[in-house]
């Protein structure tokens, strides 16, 4: 089988998609937007930042694999369903965290999502986790978010336009065909 034609030069992990989704949406700098804590280690946690993190295992929904005889190609696809933790630290973290979940609803939320090729649902309420740190408070809120997303594969499978076989025996007669 030759690897040479797979299509997936652009393919984004759904927490990177998930990502783009809420910087795109809320509009806000790239680099306010952190894919799992350890990201975060220097981090001032007064600014207005967000991580995210999945949370456990995905859950696979569906696969198929379709030959698409015209181009001789192979598509192998997948529908896959991920809980996300997101967390909104900083200043005002529990409003922000509220307008996301309401702009992720809204017309422009849903461009988002089929732009990033991820659809976004049922999200948890708003869980307060702020914390202290010596005399300083921090704030943080959390919620979890499920996302689906539908990714495939295509592998270049030339077909076999025309087969010849040869059969003998040991008297030497041949039948080919």
């Amino acid at each position: 089988m030759q690897n040479n034609n797979l299509h997936h030069k652009n393919y984004q992990p759904p927490i990177q998609r998930l990502a783009l989704v809420i910087r795109d949406t809320l509009e806000v700098a790239e680099n306010t937007i952190f894919i799992g804590r350890e990201n975060l280690a220097n981090q001032d946690f007064n600014a207005p930042v967000i991580s995210i993190e999945q949370s456990g295992n995905s859950e696979v929904k569906g696969f198929s694999e379709t030959y698409r005889r015209n181009v001789e190609v192979m598509e192998y696809s997948q529908h896959e369903k991920i809980l996300f933790d997101v967390n909104v630290w900083g200043k005002q973290a529990l409003q922000r965290a509220q307008i996301l979940l309401r702009l992720l609803r809204t017309q422009k939320g849903f461009e988002q999502q089929w732009k990033h090729t991820i659809s976004l649902s049922a999200p948890t309420g708003v869980r307060d986790l702020h914390f202290a740190t010596g005399s300083q408070y921090r704030e943080r809120v959390m919620f979890s978010i499920n996302a689906s997303v539908a990714d495939y594969i295509n592998v270049s499978t030339p077909s076999i336009n025309h087969l010849t076989f040869q059969l003998s025996n040991e008297k030497g007669s041949q039948y080919e065909q």
